[in-house]
């Protein structure tokens, strides 16, 4: 018997479809059934148990490599989404335990163990509670099954039971599947952690066409991990290191540049400041020289001021002489009989002047008043005459009599017919307000109208007001009583007239009737409640409310022949059933001479017969339609047409108003007034007197011998004019006088103070800004310099304009000087000043860096990149170099494996070569010297050799992510990996060699061959490889386990392959569990050492059955495992 620990058993409880299910092994064990029966189920639960595994990763991927299935849904059972947002499953809304448990047999020890994988479910189909049990026993009889319960133990309990079954010390409990994992191969004969590996590549083991990927990922095992976190920690730092000393080198450049910035505004300033002071003094001595040229003004002002008052003394006395000698002559004038006849002539005359000139224009205002009023009420009265106002005769002569009144007519005129004016205005404001009231109520009306037109093309009828308000207030109570919203209708809404010609007929007959409301019957009773509780508060009044299921209940239809309800259809079977009831009894006539042959009948002419009368419709029933959807056109052009004729009216009523409005702008003359005009226009004859003796007055004089008196008045004149001129001169001199002790006493008062302060100010300013040793070594030779050649303002205003550049100058350059501190306080997050003059604290960090700072960091890189060099050796070159031996070392032994097998006329082998891009690189990692003592990679020999090669890798792996791009950041972190991964290196192949001693790559036959051809070698070094990790070769350390499991096996391969491959198993000496489809079942069933078909009932549950080849080629014929 071959030593090994064998797979004997599996025990499944609640695992998908298999509620309870115990299924014995032998060595080559082989597993079929159709698509769906459970035998990937079986595998999976072979995988968690021998993997410790519990990841969806490894889940029915062999028969499907895009299954979703996990380890949730095993255990509940999913059977997919139930159509809304969760799945269907076998065991939903439960509570139970499910059960994985391997029993194996140690054939060296003769002892079982088992391994056992347990999950507690619960019924909110909620993340099952799992643990890992190795027990040393083997299944027990009642497969932990519960014997009162019939239900497999909970975890608590099942620790209980094998406690007091077994002992305390007959199982092990593992919470973790790492911890399972570390116990299992120690169980499993302390195989090597890559068995599992193996195993878990088997399973699904699908065609494989790159040979490099199957003999790293299914073959070689290395346990050296290339861990760069401290080299590149050790990197980072360097890095960051340099980085510091490009910021000291940045910090330094930049506060140089702010330094000489610096400079450059304090030799600015010291030039814009001797430009200061050159202004400052020369403004001081502006101010002097104005004060000397006050002082000599107002010298000048005295002297002026003495010799004009001398001036002025002599023509007052020349004026004093000139009076007295007018004096004498007008006393010698006064003395003159002519000349006392002469002045009262003179003054007589005047005074008849005046009162004619008064009483004529006081005639003239009264006829001009007269007139005027006259010719406008002439205007007015010719308008009204237009507008057939009833005036009287007299009214319009009187308005022509005083229009045309004056002097000669105006003796005859009775002022008292004046006042029929006065009654003609009061006739015309009247008839005005008259106007304006009847135009007001017509704009109402058009207003009103227009409101329904636009309603109209909204699609609302212009219903009575009242008519709206009940239907409103009955649908808004409804609302309220049920919490619904009612519809309540007006009749006429609801009927629709076939033949538009009895349309006025029927709106006629209706009347007030198409306005009655209509409310479903079953809220008639509500209805007429709300309506009897509101009528009076709401002035609710004539508006009918339909009882339409009394009128259902006592109304039977009897429509005659002609009837005028024909002419009626509608929608709404109430409103028709009303209107039927309403008009079934009225006949159409064509002509009157009909009506008196029924009871009731009516014309289209609106001829109504009805209790023996005939009589016409009023045309206010019918001239503005209501009844059906058609009505709304015609009373939308009806009220166009009655808009359009109110609209002439009104323009008519504005044109009278506006003509008899004029009136309101005469001012009619009253009977004070009147008597007034009277009074002035009866004086005539008084005028003419006073003209008469005017006339006499002038003749009077002008027979008077004035030619003494003449003389004397001239001699007068003479006096005046030249006393006129003396007293102008003197006027002026006493002005210029004043004028000048005004500006000699402001001189004085004002502007001299007013200067020598100034003077003091300035000079004391001066004084305080600039300092006293400056001032006499630099300033005032710099003014005095100026002053050479150009005066006080001048120079002032010179040097302004220089001052102003200079400023402008020094501001750029501070601008410019803090905008460097303040990008250099920014970025290094400072808070040093950035405004201020005082550059002290940028001069201190800059000697800092430059001094202390700066050798320091210098020194730190260095001893980083040697740190880093030496970790390079050690972390990187070493440890790949270890990986690759190791690589290496594992292909010889498998190739030492693959020597001791042929697979027909055929041998194989791997080879390990250097990848041509990377040769350098291995070159230099494998090379001797570098691990020689003495040696290393700051060696003058190794760097003699490789220092292109160690700075081209080294800058590789030190390349700093972060100043890349977010894509570039990802591919340089993938090159890293590459670089520590022994496969970059390296180029794996597989040679076959046939019985003629040619060997060939596999790679390059892979897709010239079938691909069973291409999977034997494959399978070939995935056995070896398995028979190695198990130590099978081994004499002392060869009981391990042997299991290799392959899921949906051999599916490339024809039956004479497979009949060649199975037997392999054995020479590798391997316990072999495989699943296939029932169509392979006759190629491989006679091969392996037990047969189990996999068979699933319609009920969803599965189960399994163990056959020998010839009954399972019977009921495969049957159909029976389909």
């Amino acid at each position: 018997m071959i030593i090994m620990k064998k797979l004997t058993r599996l025990l499944l409880i609640h695992w998908y479809s298999f509620e309870h299910e115990m299924i014995d092994f032998d060595t080559v064990n082989f597993l079929t059934g159709s698509n769906g029966s459970g035998k990937s189920v079986i595998m999976d639960a072979l995988q968690i148990i021998l993997l410790g595994e519990t990841k969806s990763t490894i889940l029915n991927k062999a028969a499907n490599k895009d299954s979703h299935r996990d380890l949730k849904s095993y255990l509940y059972g999913e059977l997919g989404d139930d159509g809304d947002s969760s799945f269907r499953y076998i065991r939903n809304k439960q509570t139970f335990t499910s059960y994985i448990a391997a029993e194996f047999y140690d054939t060296e020890r003769k002892k079982p163990f088992t391994d056992i994988f347990v999950a507690d479910c619960y019924q909110d189909n909620s993340e099952p509670a799992k643990k890992w049990i190795i027990l040393n026993e083997p299944i027990p009889d009642d497969h932990f099954i519960d014997p009162n319960t019939k239900s497999s133990y909970s975890f608590v309990q099942l620790k209980g039971y094998l406690k007091n079954t077994f002992g305390q010390n007959a199982y092990q409990v593992y919470d973790t599947n790492n911890a399972y994992q570390q116990a299992i191969l120690g169980k499993y004969g302390q195989v090597k952690k890559k068995y599992l590996s193996l195993l878990k590549s088997a399973v699904p083991f699908n065609p494989v066409f790159d040979i490099t990927s199957f003999i790293t990922d299914s073959i070689c095992d290395v346990k050296e991990k290339i861990d760069l976190d401290e080299m590149q920690s050790d990197i980072r730092q360097y890095e960051g290191l340099e980085q510091d000393i490009k910021t000291i080198n940045d910090r330094i450049e930049k506060l140089q540049g702010i330094q000489n910035a610096s400079d450059i505004c304090e030799k600015l300033k010291k030039k814009r400041n001797e430009q200061q002071y050159v202004v400052d003094r020369a403004e001081v001595q502006e101010d002097i020289d104005h004060q000397n040229s006050l002082l000599t003004r107002q010298r000048e002002c005295i002297e002026e001021i003495e010799q004009t008052i001398k001036e002025r003394d002599h023509y007052l006395e020349m004026k004093s002489t000139a009076d007295q000698d007018k004096k004498e002559l007008e006393i010698k004038l006064a003395s003159s009989d002519i000349g006392r006849m002469q002045k009262e002539l003179e003054n007589e005359i005047s005074r008849l002047q005046e009162q004619i000139r008064d009483l004529t224009d006081k005639e003239e205002k009264a006829y001009g008043r007269l007139n005027d009023s006259g010719k406008e009420w002439l205007e007015i009265i010719s308008k009204l005459s237009e507008l057939n106002f009833p005036m009287e005769e007299e009214e319009i002569n009187v308005a022509r009599r005083i229009a045309n009144l004056n002097v000669k007519n105006g003796k005859d005129f009775d002022f008292d017919e004046i006042y029929v004016l006065g009654n003609l205005k009061q006739r015309i404001i009247e008839e005005k307000v008259h106007l304006s009231s009847l135009k007001e109520d017509i704009d109402k009306d058009v207003a009103e109208k227009e409101k329904k037109i636009e309603d109209l093309r909204k699609g609302i009828k212009p219903y009575p007001e009242i008519v709206n308000k009940l239907k409103r207030f009955i649908e808004q109570q409804l609302l309220e009583l049920k919490n619904i919203i009612v519809d309540v209708s007006v009749l006429a809404d609801c009927l629709e007239i076939k033949d538009q010609s009895w349309r006025n007929a029927i709106e006629g007959y209706l009347d007030q009737q198409k306005f009655y409301l209509l409310v479903p019957q079953e809220y008639y009773q509500d209805a007429l409640h709300i309506y009897e509780n509101a009528k009076e508060e709401m002035h609710l009044y004539s508006v009918g409310l339909i009882d339409i299921a009394k009128l259902k209940e006592n109304y039977h239809p009897n429509i005659k022949d002609n009837a005028l309800v024909e002419e009626i259809e509608s929608s709404n079977e109430d409103a028709l059933l009303y209107a039927n009831y309403l008009l079934q009894d009225v006949i159409k006539c064509e002509s009157v001479d009909e009506l008196n042959q029924y009871r009731i009948a009516i014309t289209k002419t609106c001829m109504l017969y009805k209790n023996y009368v005939c009589r016409k419709l009023d045309p206010k029933r019918y001239n503005n339609p209501f009844i059906g959807k058609k009505s709304m056109e015609q009373l939308l052009d009806n009220l166009k047409k009655e808009v359009s004729i109110e609209r002439i009216e009104i323009e008519k009523y504005a044109y009278s108003i506006g003509i008899m409005s004029r009136t309101d702008e005469v001012d009619v003359i009253n009977r004070n007034e009147a008597l007034g005009i009277q009074a002035n226009t009866s004086k005539h004859e008084i005028i003419v007197r006073y003209e008469t003796r005017a006339e006499e007055a002038k003749k009077e004089l002008a027979g008077l011998n004035l030619t003494s008196i003449i003389e004397l008045e001239q001699k007068i004149k003479d006096f005046d004019e030249q006393r006129r001129e003396l007293s102008n001169q003197i006027s002026d001199m006493e002005r210029s006088i004043g004028s000048k002790q005004q500006e000699q006493s402001t001189i004085h008062d004002e502007l001299i103070p007013e200067i020598q302060q100034s003077i003091q100010v300035k000079q004391d300013a001066l004084n305080c800004k600039y300092a006293e040793e400056w001032i006499t070594t630099i300033g005032e030779p710099k003014y005095l310099d100026a002053c050479k050649t150009e005066r006080s303002q001048s120079l002032i205003n010179s040097y302004r304009r220089t001052l102003a550049g200079s400023e402008t100058t020094l501001v750029n350059n501070e601008k410019a000087r803090n905008k460097l501190r303040q990008d250099y306080v920014t970025e290094y997050r400072l808070s040093y000043a950035v405004d201020g003059n005082d550059n002290h604290e940028y001069e201190k960090d800059l000697s800092e860096l430059q001094n202390n700072a700066l050798p320091e960091y210098q020194t730190k890189i260095k001893d980083a990149k040697e740190k880093s060099l030496r970790k390079f050796r050690d972390d990187f070159i070493a440890k790949l170099k270890s990986n690759i031996e190791t690589v290496k070392g594992q292909i010889n032994e498998l190739n030492a494996a693959l020597r001791a097998f042929t697979f027909g006329t055929d041998s194989y082998h791997f080879t390990v070569e250097p990848r041509s891009e990377y040769e350098n690189y291995y070159r230099m990692i494998m090379d001797d010297m570098l691990m020689q003592e003495g040696y290393n990679l700051m060696s003058d020999s190794f760097n003699e050799r490789y220092s292109t090669l160690i700075k081209e890798l080294f800058e590789k792996l030190i390349q700093n992510e972060s100043t890349v791009q977010s894509n570039d950041t990802k591919k340089n972190s993938n090159n890293k990996l590459d670089l520590t991964d022994y496969r970059t290196y390296l180029t794996f192949e597989m040679w076959v060699k046939g019985t003629d001693g040619i060997e060939q790559r596999l790679s390059k036959t892979m897709s010239k061959k079938s691909g069973g051809e291409t999977q034997i070698p494959l399978y070939i070094a995935l056995l070896a490889s398995i028979a190695q990790v198990c130590n099978v070769k081994y004499k002392t350390r060869n009981n391990t386990i042997r299991m290799i499991m392959m899921d949906e096996a051999f599916s490339k391969m024809d039956g004479e392959r497979i009949r060649q491959c199975i037997p392999l198993l054995r020479k590798f000496q391997l316990q072999a569990i495989f699943s296939a489809p029932p169509e392979k079942a006759g190629e491989i069933a006679t091969l392996v050492d037990r047969n189990i078909a996999v068979i699933k009932e319609s009920n969803r549950h599965s189960f399994t059955k163990y056959y020998d080849p010839k009954q399972l080629e019977e009921e495969i014929d049957d159909g029976e495992l389909l």
